[in-house]
């Protein structure tokens, strides 16, 4: 497919790959690669969004690929769109306001926090009955050197926000894990209740352990 912004014309090819790459430039001329799920308004708000970007490379003549926002292990593409008062998920896409241009570092962190809080609510408000138990406050902040903390005495859960980056079977885990450990001090009793709840988790804790290897101390710089 075809369209014409600002003078240049644009052609997409689908692909099984999440990324938008540039295949070929001429002139006016770009070519893209796009994911196989983009329709022609998700192409369209993302060659508006990153037209600076593209134009760029056809200056350099240099074909590089865009990679998408992960948010729970899943690749995820911003989408503008008029009438949205605040950034929000649905599908594969991520929508902002059409005067949003700019999308930075610490908006995205910010969105992504925000959807690890709600996630986590939801979690712990399902495993808290199935459990028969009452958490009190949750927080997500940076953690040096765990997936959760929990204060036993109040009964309050601390997540860390790299959890933003782990697919939600893995949160998952991490929050029934966390629930555990408030209501059984025994590491092999909350183990025994794990095989139950949620058989195959010790392949999630060994994937998560790998992840924790991959933190330098300056990931912590800012708390």
């Amino acid at each position: 497919m075809k369209i014409e912004i600002d003078g240049i014309w644009y052609e997409w090819v689908p692909s099984v790959h999440d990324t938008f790459k540039v295949l070929e430039q001429d002139g006016s001329f770009v070519r893209l690669q796009v994911p196989a799920h983009a329709d022609e308004a998700f192409v369209k708000s993302y060659i508006r969004t990153h037209g600076a970007v593209l134009l760029q490379r056809q200056k350099s003549n240099i074909a590089e690929a865009i990679e998408p926002i992960e948010i729970f292990g899943i690749p995820h593409f911003v989408h503008h769109q008029e009438n949205c008062s605040q950034p929000y998920i649905k599908g594969f896409r991520i929508y902002l306001n059409m005067r949003d241009r700019q999308w930075n570092d610490k908006g995205i962190d910010s969105l992504k926090k925000n959807l690890l809080l709600q996630l986590i609510i939801q979690l712990v408000g399902h495993w808290e009955e199935q459990l028969d138990l009452l958490a009190g406050e949750i927080v997500i902040r940076k953690l040096r050197s765990n997936w959760y903390n929990t204060d036993k005495q109040n009964c309050n859960l601390t997540f860390d926000t790299a959890l933003t980056d782990q697919p939600a079977d893995y949160i998952t885990y991490i929050v029934i894990r966390a629930l555990l450990s408030l209501q059984i001090n025994s590491k092999k009793e909350q183990e025994h209740q794990l095989d139950h709840l949620l058989p195959g988790w010790q392949e999630k804790e060994e994937a998560l352990v790998y992840e924790r290897t991959k933190f330098r101390d300056t990931d912590y710089d800012q708390q």
